[in-house]
């Protein structure tokens, strides 16, 4: 198949451009380079022809739209996004203006009539969670501008799919993590705890460590992504991509530096605001719909981000 990939450029993106390159789909990745970057994509560019690079903002329709009609796209990956928990709080205007990329991809696949969309949501629109684990159909409550954005998205989707009846699948991504992570002071808890550990330097936990997350390995992520494109019961629908496993922060930073061997100590500062108590996801659907169980467990995933560095 034909296959754009928005913000193929980023973590999360450029892991799905190789899987889909391997999987002998041609691919056009799409990205602005805001947060993604280009060498994330140098395996993807040795299948030589199958990939294609555009540096464009999705938020443009006039851009996205000279995209669409000269690549003819079959179907949609639309994983562009303003990410990370500082990044957003600082940006809130830029979380904002994704609206205008979600509404430009629906739009635009309607009108060249592709024949699937796939959309990158996230956990985050449960807020503080009343059940856990959490299913699909569990209360919502955005506390942030990123997961509000996130959580319109699947709105439209499902409005485009109950008034157009074009083809959306919504995944709702818990706390994915793996090489290629921004590690930086915008970036994501276990990529900054590695890194930290990597150069001895303390960890840094925010409150006392008994927070818990569903961390969930890119390659669990980007195999769930690829399952979709070939169920036609992943119409309309909204799956949890997670592992069902809770782990506690403390434990994370435990694990961390058990399996880098690293002499760095564990540093505890006040807990943030707004930050999330518990979070982790029930997976029934990603098991009964799209036939597939997660294969990483933290450990493992942790190993394998320790062998790509190597």
């Amino acid at each position: 198949m034909k296959v754009l990939v928005t913000g193929g450029a980023g973590f999360i993106g450029s892991h799905l451009c190789d899987r889909l390159l391997e999987l002998g789909h041609s691919v056009l990745c799409v990205d602005n380079l805001s947060t993604g970057k280009k060498s994330n994509l140098d395996k993807a560019f040795s299948y030589g022809r199958l990939m294609e690079f555009k540096e464009v903002d999705v938020n443009c329709f006039e851009s996205l739209e000279d995209i669409f009609g000269s690549y003819s796209p079959e179907v949609i990956y639309h994983y562009a996004a303003v990410v990370g928990v500082k990044r957003t709080i600082e940006r809130s205007f830029a979380v904002l203006e994704d609206i205008e990329g979600i509404k430009n991809i629906l739009n635009l696949s309607l009108k060249y009539k592709v024949k699937k969309v796939i959309y990158s949501s996230s956990s985050e629109v449960y807020g503080e969670a009343l059940d856990i684990p959490t299913h699909e159909e569990s209360n919502v409550n955005p506390g942030l501008t990123y997961a509000a954005v996130k959580l319109i998205g699947e709105r439209y989707c499902r409005s485009y799919f109950d008034s157009h009846n074009l083809d959306v699948c919504c995944l709702r991504l818990f706390n994915v993590y793996g090489p290629r992570q921004d590690s930086s002071e915008y970036g994501f808890v276990v990529a900054i705890m590695i890194k930290r550990a990597l150069e001895n330097q303390d960890i840094i936990i925010y409150g006392d460590g008994s927070q818990t997350r569903d961390f969930t390995y890119i390659s669990d992520v980007v195999n769930s992504s690829i399952k979709v494109l070939n169920k036609k019961d992943t119409r309309g629908e909204l799956i949890n991509i997670g592992t069902a496993e809770k782990t506690s922060i403390q434990s994370l930073a435990q694990l961390v530096t058990s399996i880098t061997k690293s002499n760095s100590k564990i540093k505890y500062l006040p807990e943030r605001t707004n930050d999330i108590l518990n979070r982790c996801a029930k997976i029934d659907k990603l098991q009964s719909i799209l036939g597939y169980r997660p294969k990483y467990g933290l450990k493992e995933g942790l190993e394998e981000i320790l062998r790509a560095k190597s």
